[in-house]
């Protein structure tokens, strides 16, 4: 082994997240037990690292946001189709995101995941006041 070889990082397939703006799929379980999967900009990070003070009041308040509130924010999503289903990989999925971003496709932008956040918020405005003011802060600005 080579010295300055080492330690080899990543898999080789030379791929940078969020090098084309948004590369993140994200997948959701629908109520009929269905995946689905939409292309999203990333998560505003300070806006993440509220909701992780919160983490416990934020997800109980996800739970009564109705499907319907949930789709609002998701401008286009698409049945997840996993390649090595067959061989029992189902983890294992590829979508087309540069044939997306190319096409001008929609996806969730920042200042979508920030309604969604305000959404899941006004379940619960005692609990995650802070989180719900810095979101609308965050609006504003968008």
């Amino acid at each position: 082994m080579e010295i300055g070889g080492w330690p080899k990082i990543g898999c080789g397939a030379r791929f940078v997240p969020w090098a084309k703006e948004s590369s993140m799929v994200a997948e959701i379980k629908m109520k009929d037990g269905s995946w689905q999967a939409f292309m999203a900009d990333r998560f505003p990070e300070v806006l993440n690292d509220e909701i992780k003070k919160y983490h416990a009041e934020f997800f109980l308040a996800s739970t009564h946001l109705t499907p319907e509130e949930l789709l609002e924010e998701i401008p286009m999503y698409f049945p997840v189709t996993y390649v090595l289903e067959n061989e029992g990989l189902t983890g294992i999925a590829k979508y087309p995101v540069d044939e997306w971003v190319k096409n001008g496709e929609p996806k969730i932008t920042t200042k979508g995941w920030v309604k969604l956040c305000i959404k899941i918020c006004s379940k619960d405005p005692t609990g995650l006041k802070t989180v719900f003011d810095l979101a609308n802060t965050l609006e504003a600005r968008l």
